[in-house]
């Protein structure tokens, strides 16, 4: 089966028409959230500047939410560095929201894998499927999790670091990126 959503660089669009609507990136994240994230349960998303990334970035967060999944919010940030800070976040997967040269009506999710390269034509074409489908499989338990305490990730090979602020009831994460030097 071939990709019809994801090009070469993933899915783009204008904003609010789909598939760049706030439904595909819900179902997007609930899809990835199953078929990828599996092994620790974590996704990171990161965004640009433009005004339609938040949108989609709460969209994306309530897909992997729903699916049980703990979600790193990046904020904004360059492509380069979501996918050199995915291998050291512990996460399953990134998405990157940007169309990045293309006019600013539009814009695009990249997914970025656990080693911070992007997903292949089978990876993306089972996610397609699964939206396509329509069927997602949500267990209510999972959306009851709480977070226990503040964490604090600290990336000397990157010198940056990054504070996870706590939400008690809430299993989406707040990420501030900082340069090292500013903690010394």
């Amino acid at each position: 089966m071939g990709n019809k959503l994801f090009g070469t660089d993933g899915v783009r669009g204008v904003a609010n028409v789909y598939p760049m609507t706030a439904e595909f990136a819900l179902k997007l994240g609930m899809a990835a959230g199953q078929l990828i994230c599996r092994k620790t349960r974590r996704a990171a998303v990161a965004r640009d500047t433009r005004i339609s990334g938040e949108m989609l970035e709460a969209a994306l967060t309530a897909g992997f939410n729903a699916a049980g999944v703990t979600v790193l919010k990046l904020g904004v940030v360059p492509t380069p560095a979501a996918t050199m800070l995915t291998p050291s976040l512990g996460v399953d997967m990134t998405v990157m929201i940007t169309a990045s040269h293309n006019p600013y009506q539009d814009n695009g999710i990249k997914l970025i894998n656990a080693d911070g390269d992007k997903f292949s034509d089978a990876e993306t074409a089972r996610i397609e499927a699964a939206i396509a489908a329509d069927d997602f499989k949500l267990n209510p338990d999972d959306i009851n999790k709480k977070i226990k305490k503040r964490k604090f990730i600290r990336n000397k090979e990157n010198d940056c670091c990054i504070i996870r602020t706590n939400a008690k009831f809430d299993i989406s994460y707040n990420f501030f990126i900082h340069k090292l030097q500013s903690y010394k």
